[in-house]
């Protein structure tokens, strides 16, 4: 939209299916490159990584073909910074809390807002007492937490706070067996006691080598007691270094043992951050920070209680640690200056402050400093490494695809087995066969490993054995990533991915997903590249239901023979496998994988086991054989589950069977029993339950902590005994908890942040059922998340809580209830930027929804999303049009689905242009706004954003509503007259319509519950199709062959010859295809699924029909009709009959048939099958009798006669009710009902007649309402017994769907006001009306600008012949005018310059004036006084000889007066001064001169502005005239006035030409005033008779003044060239490259834009002047033909092909706010009529009932009044060329795009 000189969008939108209003012409024409043109560009080189050096475009290249071994995969790009901060528990406490309350929020905020990265802080000290883990594991978690802040971080890393504490020594969890047996030896020899040593540490031999492990506290003193652990823990240190110190001195250990046994805690995670190069090939310090702090006069202060916080004091004497602090000084002075940049370091030194030591008040400089320095040094960090990224880690592709060779490293790793799956992977690659291959198995039998082993070897595979071609690899584990879950991110990703391998532009992948899916099949289907491509899908089964992706129709049967295709699925999910056993014929690509044997389940135990250092004794390894064996489940990942409880067996610990769970779900609750147990069963059922809430989304860190920092359920658990500053969830215990669970998770990018999440679904499984199965756990963990995406607490909002009653009372409160800032981050929807260049919080945009639908917060769901058009337009340019129709999904009512509805009939456009939103919606929901508050809501927000998005506000109804009985429109792509087979198969998996035209062999179909476009079903050309009753075959003979075809996989499962044979009527059950020919005996039967002709009975028959249940079948033999039974066709009854049948139909008894005959009548026969024996009865005649029906309940059978329907009870057998279309309503005589058919229930009677739909109740008969197709009649009609709808096939071929659940609607859904195209249009704003009509017309409509529906119809005569030509709106609205072309002077030839015009009231409709051989009318302000230009004369020899008279009407006082101007000719037209006073014109006077004979011998011409007074206009002679040189005294005699214009405030705007005598006369008898000479003007006050302001040169010389454009202000001109001037500042602005429709545009605002119809008249564009910037658009939906604007300079008209006209405002430039003007809109401020169903459509059918049918009514009222007198010729012949150019119109229902 950015560039003016390209006002056309270049996406390309086919749609096959119409959404209603949307169309048969697209939304944008499609704008194509070539291949080439494509690869040459610059975006493609950088698709193709061109910009690369070249080593890097080698690994892409090696990383995008899947020829990198696993081991070299480079590391995944990172968008997370994640800072590990060390310090001790006690002694940086205000430091910390000064960080979490003001300064990570910021940095939250700056790293999502300028990098789109998150920022994540790990302190295991904040926020917990200092207490050790019953496992002892703290130590281990801190360092596995600094190792994923290395790994992980794309940014700083690690942060030291390094005080004058020490911290806390630790006894050492593990300890080699020579350092343990050196100290206890030397400890026993020496006399010590060893007791307390023997308590605590143990052998475990089952360690890889062997080691000592410290016992679990609770093993060891039973219920965790802290205070008794720490007392012990000190004595242990002691022991433990009173035994080293003896084993040193014995030369038994190395000293190195007392460095370790003597190091803290805080120690050892600075020496494995900074000092241990080992731990990475990182350079390790370069994102590192330090604070070292000082307090100068601490130990003055060794008495103070809070002393020992900040410094190791001895207990005993009160004083310094000095072999402490000499280790501290070292750290301190010499260790980390050497690793840390000194700008890294801040050392800060301060005082001691009472009572607290460091306080933020008194130690504020400090703090900030602190503060402000903490918080750049971060910044500047991330800024580096930011910067020093390369362009490969931001491309997506490259992104998605090293993810998923990452998870296919982690698979391998411990991969054992599996051969037999193996092999056939490798047989299927190097065989010869053109179909995908399939694994399926249960849940964790190993399929994901398989695929990721397996893909992993192909490039040794290709090399070993020689594949001929060189081969690439792609992989995808769907659901693993967002890009994987749903089909249209998947197919668009391995799409570019293989355009990429094959050397194609990735550029040309298609967006729209209909030519995606072709795309990708063609590819696979024809292998039209060189080398071998190898696709591994694991998890088919994940898949979203998006785009129907699960239905498998994006998958190749046959694949090219250079293309192979390995896919995995589970059995029974969504049933993929039976659709892949539908596409593979041949069964052996299809394979199962089932369990492991017991000894392969010990191979991969042990492989586990090896893996992590671990072994067994021989009873547990006797334990485990055992369970191996007796246990059904033996799935790989039962193993894993198993190992994970085996690797924690000691060689001491005692194991049983029972140690180990029977199942997935037992070790699965194990596990989840053992982490509540160690964690505390509240915090960690949380963690787990919001893991398992987010589902395959998966969750940040900072996230969770966010979310659990807002639960106070858990907080309250937390701080039961104390309480912190920041009322927050501590960071260390998800650490804790998630060190546990790590290898039951999986960390990926989503939405460009780092989550994680179970890594196997039955862990989700039996997560759900433990954490959130009950209604109050799924309402509390969902609404802690809703709450946390609405930002409900973030920023200012403090979160109410209640104190423990320990802490209120500690903290001395007599009220326990508080509110606390929790500090979440923030949520807006744009992170930063705007709509077009912004960052999206995805997060939000695809995670708040499901998650309010969760906890049943609907309303919330509807306020914050659904109806919140600020978030609709987010998702809709953030994300895609389906994710924003599935949030619509999670919530079903009425007022949701007109929404949803508006926006899948929008679609083209919003998808297109997502800024034209308002005007979709508001242009189909404003017939709704009044009576759903929601809807209201939306719009009127969307009309607040209109200056931003789109400025062109709808005033009224603009495309059709959604709600409304028509619902869709399909375009089966024939033409009128063409032959169409459509049918209604209704199946298992729902209704769907299809259409086939008659010699195209591809059968179109669409789902009808949503119309969805299915995969189209290739089926034989030229022949009828016959549909199954379970909807799952279609059957069809052609050319000689009887062709059964498979809906689902398009696969043809019989074929049976049966000769050439023509078909007469046909019988179908499931199973058995039955049919009668014209010519031999028949009926055939033949089994479909047996593929054979069973029989062929010797009869001549013609009509054949089955039972529902399909034992029996009656067909007719000749004048008998045979009974028989089925398959075997034993007759159990023969009827005689004395007619000839033409129809049979069974009712619900199979006994019971109905058959119609030949002499139009209707016999029930009741067959008794032990006598073989019938009853009949004659039941029904008529000799209009067509056919008949029977219900789907077979309760009625409906007869259709020729103009009325007849409905007879099937229990009676008897006629219950009459059925016609009103009679109110006008039907052409001739036409007869088309089509019949039952809702649902059999509750209602569809019918079509002509061009209308009837719709009756079954039990009254009452006549509910009268549908209007179109202008196009119906000629088939089809309904559903599951879905209220029905589907009518036009004779113009296009397909309408009808909901009828939508019937009772009180909306106007047509809002067709001409019969086809809108002409010509004007309007009166103030008046309120608008003036239109159609092509080749004698009507015009009136129109009401508030609501755009008709007022009146206006004829300008009766003659059809008179084709109006113009149609004008006086100013005020009160009266209009007709024009047609027509002259009726006497013995004069016709002048194309004169029409017939006739002024109309427009209130009333009545004629007031009619005037002939008009040249023009013209309008006073007020609309009192109306002048008409007639001539009197006009000579095509001689022009000059034309004379004019002027009509002048008062039509308020019904004066009607002439004025006689003198024989001139007009150069402008004139027009009426705001006063009333004078009309204005310029006129050019002829002077001939004569000589005695009479000759002519001299002409001179005069052109002068003529001023005539209205106060007495018959005294012409003396009106005022001017010259030029009266005003301009010094002009030349040449120069002379060529237009004139009124300006706002009264005065004239007079432009002249420079050396022109006179205006030539064109060929058809108009001034030519279009000079290319130089140009001035002038503003002249005619009551003052001065010049106000001169303009020596005025435009360009090549400027066409008459037709140029002039403000309502006089500040714009802008000529027919679209050359833009500056009236004020007489200067030339812009050239404006615009090609609107027809040439045609208007000015709007003062002429600063203009409005026009773009040049494939399906958009409307506004134009910035000054530069020609496309401000702002909308789309046609369909075509535009006429536009115009309303006085008021902001109201916009447009007329459209299909007969809609569309009423908007321009709300731009408004110095007061935008609701202000839009509340002043009719359809915002009131309500307006609407009318019941029936009256409405009575009254529509009526307004709108085509001219053919009133010109036939026409006819017959004077047949009967003369009946002696035929028509005259003239009007017979006028009425058959309307009906015939009628014939012609294509349908143009609902506004068809």
């Amino acid at each position: 939209m950015d560039d003016p000189d390209n006002l056309q969008h270049s996406r390309d939108r086919q749609h096959w299916i119409k959404l209603r209003h949307d169309p048969l012409l697209n939304v944008t024409d499609r704008v194509t490159l070539n291949e080439a043109q494509v690869a040459e560009s610059e975006g493609e080189q950088i698709l193709r990584y061109r910009h690369l050096s070249e080593n890097d475009r080698h690994l892409v290249d090696n990383v995008l073909r899947g020829r990198l071994p696993l081991e070299d995969l480079p590391k995944l790009p990172s968008r997370l910074v994640r800072v590990y901060l060390s310090s001790t528990f006690t002694d940086s406490i205000q430091e910390r809390n000064v960080l979490m309350q003001y300064v990570y929020p910021k940095l939250k905020e700056y790293c999502r807002i300028n990098h789109n990265i998150e920022f994540q802080v790990v302190d295991m000290r904040w926020g917990v007492p200092r207490h050790d883990t019953d496992d002892h594991s703290d130590t281990d978690v801190c360092l596995e937490e600094i190792n994923n802040c290395r790994r992980l971080s794309c940014g700083p890393n690690f942060v030291a706070l390094v005080g004058q504490k020490y911290g806390t020594r630790l006894a050492p969890s593990k300890l080699s067996v020579s350092d343990y047996e050196a100290i206890h030896d030397a400890l026993q020899e020496a006399g010590s006691n060893v007791k307390l040593l023997n308590m605590w540490y143990k052998k475990d031999e089952n360690a890889t080598p062997k080691a000592f492990v410290l016992q679990p506290i609770s093993l060891v003193l039973g219920e965790s007691n802290a205070k008794q652990w720490f007392d012990m823990e000190t004595r242990l240190e002691q022991i433990l270094m009173k035994g080293a110190l003896l084993a040193i001195r014995q030369g038994r250990i190395d000293e190195t043992i007392v460095e370790t046994l003597q190091m803290s805690g805080t120690q050892k995670e600075l020496e494995f951050a900074l000092f241990d190069e080992s731990n990475s090939t990182l350079k390790l310090n370069e994102n590192t920070v330090c604070y070292l702090r000082t307090i100068t006069d601490i130990e003055s202060h060794m008495n103070k209680p809070k002393a020992q916080k900040f410094m190791d004091i001895i207990a005993t004497t009160k004083r310094v640690d000095n072999r402490i602090q000499d280790k501290l000084q070292t750290i301190r002075e010499v260790k980390i200056p050497g690793v840390i940049a000194e700008k890294r370091i801040m050392k800060s030194h301060v005082g001691w402050s009472d009572p607290h030591g460091i306080d933020e008040t008194a130690h504020s400089e400090y703090i900030d400093a602190f503060r402000e320095h903490f918080h750049m040094q971060m910044r500047d960090l991330i800024e580096y490494n930011m910067n020093s990224q390369t362009r490969m880690q931001t491309d997506g592709l490259y992104e998605e695809q090293l993810q998923h060779w990452h998870a296919a490293d982690a698979r391998c790793r411990n991969f054992v087995g599996q051969e037999k799956h193996m092999q056939k992977i490798l047989n299927y690659l190097i065989g010869e066969t053109d179909q995908p291959l399939v694994l399926y198995g249960e849940g964790g039998v190993g399929k994901t490993s398989i695929i990721a082993k397996a893909s992993s070897e192909v490039q040794n595979v290709a090399k070993t054995i020689g594949l001929p071609l060189s081969s690439s690899c792609l992989l995808r584990f769907i659901g693993s990533s967002p890009s994987s879950s749903n089909i249209r991110q998947l197919l668009t990703s391995i799409s570019a991915q293989i355009a990429y391998q094959t050397g194609r532009s990735r550029s040309l992948v298609p967006g729209e997903y209909k030519a995606l899916k072709k795309y990708f099949m063609d590819m696979m289907s024809r292998g039209e590249f060189g080398g071998l491509v190898i696709i591994f899908l694991d998890s088919l089964d994940q898949l979203t239901s998006d785009d129907n992706g699960q239905s498998l129709d994006w998958l190749p049967s046959k694949l090219a023979d250079n293309v192979k295709i390995i896919v995995s699925t589970r059995p029974v999910e969504n049933g993929i496998l039976d659709k892949l056993n539908s596409k593979i014929e041949n069964k052996e690509y299809i394979h199962e994988v089932g369990r492991l044997t017991p000894e392969e389940c010990t191979a991969i135990l042990k492989q586990y086991l090896t893996s992590a250092e671990r072994t067994l004794n021989a009873q547990q390894w006797q334990v485990v054989h055992d369970t191996f064996r007796s246990r059904i489940c033996t799935l790989p990942l039962y193993i894993r589950l198993a190992f994970e409880d085996i690797r924690r067996w000691n060689s001491y610990t005692e194991v049983t069977i029972r140690s180990i769970g029977f199942t997935v779900e037992e070790c699965l609750n194990k596990l989840f029993d053992r982490l509540e147990d160690k964690h505390g069963k509240i915090v960690a059922s949380h963690i787990l339950g919001y893991i398992t809430a987010f589902g395959s989304a998966g969750v940040s860190e900072n996230e969770l902590v966010d979310i659990l920092s807002i639960d106070d359920v858990v907080l309250d658990e937390i701080y039961k005994i104390w309480h912190p500053t920041v009322r927050r969830f501590p960071p260390a215990l998800l650490s804790r908890l998630r060190h546990d669970i790590s290898p039951y998770l999986v960390e990926r990018d989503a939405q460009s942040t780092c989550v994680i999440g179970w890594y196997h679904r039955q862990f989700i499984e039996v997560s759900k059922e433990r954490y959130l199965s009950k209604l109050e756990q799924i309402l509390h963990l969902h609404g802690n998340i809703s709450d946390y995406f609405l930002g409900k607490w973030s920023g200012i909002n403090r979160k109410p809580f209640k104190y423990s009653d320990r802490c209120a009372k500690k903290r001395c409160l007599h009220d326990p209830h508080s509110l606390g800032f929790r500090y979440p981050a923030e949520q807006p929807l744009i992170y930063t930027g705007d709509d077009h260049n912004a960052r999206f919080n995805f997060r939000k945009l695809s995670l708040l929804p499901h998650h309010l639908a969760k906890c049943q917060r609907y309303e919330v769901l509807k306020e914050e999303v659904l109806f919140n058009y600020n978030w609709l337009h987010t998702k809709l340019v953030a994300t895609n049009f389906q994710q924003v129709i599935a949030d619509f999904g999670l919530i079903d009512d009425h007022e949701t689905t007109l929404v949803e509805e508006a926006f899948r009939m929008a679609e083209a456009a919003i998808v297109e242009n997502p800024d034209v939103l308002n005007t979709e919606l508001s242009g189909r929901l404003l017939s709704h706004f009044h009576t759903f508050p929601k809807i209201k809501s939306l719009i009127l927000e969307g009309d607040q954003l209109a200056i931003k998005h789109c400025s062109l506000v709808s005033n009224c109804q603009m495309y059709t509503v959604p709600g409304a009985p028509l619902q869709y429109i399909c375009d089966v792509g024939a033409g009128k007259g063409s032959e169409v087979n459509i049918d209604v198969i209704q199946n298992a998996k729902g209704v769907l319509l299809t259409a086939k035209q008659f010699k195209n062999g591809t059968l179109k179909t669409w789902d009808i519950a949503n119309c969805e476009t299915q995969t189209p079903i290739n089926v034989p050309g030229s022949t009828k199709l016959y549909a199954s009753p379970n909807g799952e075959m279609i059957s069809a003979i052609t050319g000689g062959q009887l062709k059964t075809t498979r809906i689902d996989s398009n696969e043809v499962i019989s074929d049976v010859t049966v000769g050439n044979v023509k078909v007469t009527d046909v019988a179908m059950s499931n199973k058995f295809f039955l049919f009668t020919a014209e010519q031999g005996p028949s009926p055939w039967i033949i089994d479909i699924e047996a593929q054979c002709v069973l029989d062929k009975l010797r009869y001549k028959s013609d009509a054949v029909a089955l039972s529902d249940d399909g034992q029996y079948t009656a067909c007719n033999d000749g004048y008998n009709i045979s009974y028989n039974t089925v398959p075997l066709l034993e007759r159990k009854c023969l009827i005689k009959t004395r007619d000839l049948s033409q129809q049979i139909a069974f009712s619900r008894d199979n006994t019971r048939f109905y058959v119609r005959f030949q002499s139009r009548k209707i016999t029930s026969y009741k067959v008794d099958l032990i006598d073989h024996k019938a009853t009949s009865k004659d039941i029904f005649h008529d000799m209009e009798m067509r056919d008949f029906k029977m219900s789907h309940y077979r309760i009625y059978t409906l007869v259709r006669c020729s103009r009325c329907l007849f409905l007879i009870d099937t229990s009676t057998e008897k006629v219950t009710h009459r059925l016609e279309i009103s009679k109110e309503v006008f039907i052409e005589p001739l036409t007869i009902f088309t089509g019949v058919g039952f809702t649902p229930n059999d509750a209602m009677v569809v019918a079509s007649r002509h061009a209308y739909v009837g719709v009756w109740e079954t039990k009254s008969g009452t006549l509910l309402r009268i549908l209007q197709s179109s202008v196009s009649p119906v000629s088939q009609l089809f309904t559903s017994y599951s879905l209220n709808k029905a589907i009518t096939l036009l004779e113009d071929r296009s397909i309408q769907i009808w909901n009828l659940d939508n019937m009772n609607e009180k909306v106007h859904y047509m809002k067709n006001v001409i019969e086809g195209s809108v002409r010509n249009i004007d309007l009166s704003s103030i008046g309120k009306k608008i003036l239109c009509f159609g092509e080749n017309t004698n009507e015009a409509k009136v129109v009401d600008l508030v609501s755009s529906d008709p007022l009146l119809t206006i004829y300008h005569s009766d003659d059809p012949y008179d084709i109006i030509e113009e149609v004008r709106v006086s100013p005020c609205g009160r009266y209009g005018i007709t024009r047609v072309r027509k002259t009726e002077l006497m013995n004069s030839e016709p002048w194309d310059l004169l029409y017939e015009d006739i002024l109309w009231d427009l209130s009333t409709g009545k004629k007031i004036h009619h005037a002939l051989n008009c040249r023009d009318v013209i309008f006073s302000q007020d609309d009192s006084i109306i002048g008409f230009i007639t001539s009197r004369k006009y000579n095509h020899d001689d022009w000059t000889d034309n004379d004019y008279v002027i009509n002048i009407l008062r039509p308020d006082t019904h004066e009607e007066e002439i004025s006689e101007p003198p024989p001139a000719d007009f150069v402008t037209i004139p027009f009426i001064m705001k006063k009333n006073t004078y009309m204005i014109c310029i006129m050019q006077w002829c002077v001939k001169t004569f000589n005695e004979n009479g000759d002519e011998t001299k002409r001179e011409f005069q052109i002068r502005l003529v001023a005539n007074s209205l106060t007495r206009p018959r005294e012409y002679r003396n009106a005022r005239v001017f010259s030029l040189n009266q005003m301009i005294p010094e002009a030349e005699e040449t120069d002379n006035f060529v237009d004139v214009r009124l300006t706002h405030d009264d005065k004239l705007l007079l432009i002249y030409v420079k050396g022109i005598d006179a205006f030539p006369y064109n060929d058809d008898g108009a001034l030519n005033t279009s000079q290319h000479v130089e140009k001035g003007a002038l503003i002249y006050d005619i009551y003052t008779n001065e010049v106000i302001r001169r303009f020596p040169n005025f435009l360009k010389a090549n400027t066409d003044v008459i037709p140029s454009l002039v403000s309502t202000e006089l500040s714009i001109v802008i000529d027919d060239k679209y050359q833009v001037f500056d009236v004020e500042f007489n200067r030339f602005v812009n050239q404006m490259k615009i090609k609107p429709y027809n040439n045609v545009a208007k000015m709007v605002i003062d002429g600063r834009y203009l409005v026009m119809i773009s040049s494939n008249q399906q958009e409307i564009h506004v134009v910035r002047s000054r530069d020609g910037y496309l401000k702002t658009m909308c789309y046609v939906h369909g075509k535009a033909t006429c536009i115009a604007v309303g006085a008021d300079d902001r109201t916009i008209v447009v007329g459209c092909e299909d007969g809609r006209i569309m009423i908007m405002t321009l709300i731009l430039e408004l110095s007061d706010p935008v609701i202000e003007l839009i509340r002043t809109i009719p359809s915002r401020c009131r309500e307006l009529a609407q009318r019941e169903g029936l009256v409405h459509d009575v009254r529509t059918t009526q307004n709108t009932a085509t001219e053919h049918r009133k010109l036939s009514a026409t006819i017959r009222a004077a047949s009967r009044e003369q009946l002696s007198r035929p028509p005259s010729y003239k009007k017979l012949s006028a009425g058959v060329s309307m009906m015939q150019r009628s014939r012609l119109v294509r349908s143009q229902a609902c506004s068809l795009q």
